[in-house]
């Protein structure tokens, strides 16, 4: 139907009259039709901060120690093909074209969104390459969400926290209830968050799962330099990893519930948090000799956390940022975590409807901070007023959304000739 992957995306875009349509009815129809039946071992990763985080590390630890493995992120940073890795490669932009196509065909006069196209797309190429583990990451809650039509054998609820509030609800309890959603009956369910909301715990009662919570049934401990992981099964003196502990350990507690039917030598769980394989997630990358620091925090609890990681970073001279937000996220809160942090703020718009614009942020960070504020209308802007700035052994912070970060880490890939 379409030659490039660019007119698919933006067919899809188009095909049905909801960006959002939380009901599974009609991917499971479409799913039907193609005869989605993935005989692999499914761990299902939802929660509010740390999927994609939590999905790179399964990954990473189940390719080092043998495995088959296909991996689905959502969103993306910069091209569309991050969003599906096939024993570690994206996946071709020929290939999703030519699943787009059987998709299309399926369908027939089924509308889809965006986002339950592409995994009936990525579902359909995991089938063909009859993969031993897929691991999917939850657009957003649960319940509803396009990847749900699978059952998990195991699921991962990485967290709890306010975001997406007009279609979870206003409130932890109900945002809880939603991401659990993607639990099954008599299955094990691991669960990284300190706080088991009631909501939550009413559906592992109900459903009789196994619950494995973090700081009740695992945990770790840190040192100097290396950590140890307590549950399970225990590993110590493990090498630190380019994500959060808390993430880290609620992967290994997962790995751990795979044994004894899989063989997961603690060489694998080495090397696997060496080579996590992710973007955008506190990522640092040197630019002539200045440091950019590059995360998709975007909402208060994971700009807490991101403010732990920043200001453990030394030696630097000055500390800026870039950030750009969409508009339906809490500004404000998102933003204090970093003040104390940061010397000056570039401060851009997005594009389309859900871009927050500039003069809102900058009314924000007003309201909270005496430092200098910089406005722009468009992210390339800000990044070049910025780089006019910037001497040796500043660093630069860039967060707020995928948008941001993606456009930003384009920009440095181009500059530096791709060699990252």
């Amino acid at each position: 139907m379409f030659n490039s992957l660019e007119s698919w995306l933006q067919f899809l875009e188009k095909l049905h009259f909801k960006n959002i349509d939380l009901s599974l009815e009609r991917i499971q129809r479409v799913a039907h039709q193609l005869g989605i039946r993935l005989p692999g071992f499914v761990i299902t990763v939802g929660g509010t901060n740390g999927k994609g985080s939590c999905v790179a590390l399964l990954e990473s630890i189940l390719l080092n120690a043998g495995y088959t493995v296909g991996a689905y992120f959502s969103p993306h940073l910069i091209s569309f093909c991050e969003r599906a890795r096939i024993n570690g490669r994206e996946v071709s932009t020929e290939i999703f074209c030519e699943a787009f196509s059987i998709i299309n065909q399926a369908r027939k006069d089924i509308t889809l969104t965006y986002f339950e196209f592409t995994t009936l797309a990525v579902l359909y190429l995991f089938q063909q390459a009859a993969l031993e583990f897929l691991l999917l990451e939850v657009g957003m809650g649960g319940r509803y969400d396009a990847v749900n039509i699978l059952d998990p054998d195991i699921a991962l609820i990485t967290s709890i926290s306010l975001d997406h509030t007009n279609y979870l609800g206003s409130n932890c309890n109900s945002i809880a209830r939603e991401k659990a959603g993607i639990f099954r009956r008599n299955q094990k369910v691991v669960y990284g968050d300190p706080v088991i909301w009631p909501s939550l715990l009413e559906e592992v009662k109900s459903l009789e799962c196994q619950l494995y919570s973090q700081n009740r049934d695992f945990f770790y401990m840190q040192h100097e330099k290396h950590w140890d992981f307590v549950g399970g099964k225990e590993r110590k003196n493990l090498p630190y990893p380019s994500i959060a502990l808390q993430n880290a350990a609620s992967v290994l507690q997962a790995i751990s519930l795979l044994l004894p039917s899989y063989s997961i030598p603690n060489k694998a769980v080495i090397q696997g948090l060496k080579k996590i394989n992710l973007k955008g997630r506190f990522q640092r990358i040197q630019h002539k000799s200045v440091h950019f620091t590059l995360d998709v925090a975007h909402n208060p609890a994971s700009a807490i956390l991101l403010a732990e990681n920043f200001k453990k970073i030394k030696n630097s001279k000055r500390r800026y940022a870039l950030v750009g937000m969409l508009i339906d996220k809490d500004h404000q809160a998102t933003l204090a975590p970093l003040v104390p942090f940061i010397d000056a703020w570039w401060v851009t718009a997005l594009p389309g409807e859900r871009g927050a614009s500039a003069e809102h942020l900058g009314q924000c960070l007003k309201k909270i901070t005496k430092t200098p504020i910089l406005l722009f209308s468009q992210l390339k802007q800000a990044y070049d007023n910025l780089i006019c700035h910037l001497e040796p052994a500043d660093d630069v912070l860039v967060f707020g959304s995928f948008l941001t970060v993606g456009g930003v880490l384009k920009i440095l890939e181009e500059d530096l000739e791709g060699l990252l």
